[in-house]
């Protein structure tokens, strides 16, 4: 389920739906009525402290405010049976903005409100609280306690629950990536006779955690080799050499200094290589790479930038070439 898109659609025919098919409350969905707009009741107030708390240290949820939940059977989970219309609306977004950040401790990025009106300041709210990285969060407002998801009920989290919360650490996820560009060409008398392809290889952060002490490991497949004179043409890598023994394979590893920070990227090296005017085919590049970084364990994996996709950005210069 995505909960970000969830948010955004849900609709007044989203709650008239749920309540006719009776609609279970789940890991990431929960029903909720409330006694006054101004959040001036204790169990209102635990509520929201418990669902922030709650949906924050498990996978995250969304809170419909303002649906009726009930057990059907004795040992069944809460269902939505009908509406119970908050008004006033508008003081109770404000209520909701106001206690989101005084209710949980830390604080937990992300959360958001959003209204959905029956008639003027009347109606619904919608709350998204999203999984959080950097738990575990207490509930306040009354309560004073940690809380977790469990299927469709939130519970008071364990010692050892929390325990093992305060040790988590945001990772980071490394993966290679290949760009492939024009450098130029080499002329002939008769125009150009060769394309000059840079081919260059990224070390890409796509976790929650940066990359500390990165290590990354290549392997290329022949026709293909990784130039000697790296990124620039000059010898300059984006990371220091460990080990390469041929043009086939490379190892490189950060030092202290270089952090790959979450959602950047980071050239490493390049491949080059000629492709003649007219040239139809080509070889399918392929790479083997492995990654690692501090706390993170060694991976492997494999990149492959089929040689269409070369000749095909070959196609796209010259013709940007012509209309220059």
């Amino acid at each position: 389920m995505d909960l970000p898109e969830l948010f955004e659609q849900f609709s007044l025919d989203s709650i008239t739906g749920y309540i006719d098919c009776g609609q279970e409350e789940h890991l990431l969905l929960d029903f909720k009525t409330i006694t006054k707009a101004d959040l001036s009741n204790s169990d209102d107030k635990r509520n929201l402290a418990k669902a922030l708390s709650g949906f924050a240290n498990s996978s995250g949820g969304i809170i419909v405010w303002g649906v009726d939940a009930r057990k059907r059977k004795p040992d069944g989970p809460d269902v939505a049976v009908g509406k119970k219309v908050i008004e006033p609306l508008g003081l109770f977004l404000s209520k909701l903005n106001e206690f989101t950040g005084a209710f949980v401790r830390p604080l937990v990025d992300g959360v958001r409100h959003r209204t959905l009106e029956t008639s003027p300041d009347r109606g619904f709210a919608i709350t998204i609280v999203p999984e959080s990285d950097v738990g575990p969060h207490m509930a306040l407002g009354g309560e004073g306690r940690y809380h977790k998801r469990s299927g469709a009920s939130f519970y008071p989290m364990e010692h050892f629950d929390i325990a093992d919360m305060f040790g988590r650490r945001k990772r980071p996820v490394l993966t290679l990536v290949a760009s492939v560009g024009i450098e130029g060409t080499s002329s002939g008398a008769g125009g150009p006779e060769e394309y000059n392809v840079k081919i260059t290889l990224s070390l890409t952060n796509t976790g929650r955690g940066s990359a500390k002490f990165a290590y990354v490991g290549l392997r290329v497949a022949a026709p293909y080799s990784i130039d000697f004179y790296g990124l620039d043409g000059n010898r300059n890598e984006g990371m220091p050499r460990l080990y390469g023994p041929s043009a086939h394979e490379r190892r490189y590893a950060a030092d202290a200094g270089l952090v790959l920070h979450p959602n950047t990227s980071l050239g490493i090296t390049a491949i080059r290589l000629k492709v003649k005017r007219g040239q139809s085919s080509l070889p399918d590049l392929r790479i083997e790479y492995e990654t690692a970084a501090e706390d993170l364990a060694l991976q492997s994996g494999v990149l492959s930038v089929p040689g269409s996709e070369i000749l095909a950005s070959v196609q796209r210069y010259c013709g940007h070439s012509r209309h220059a």
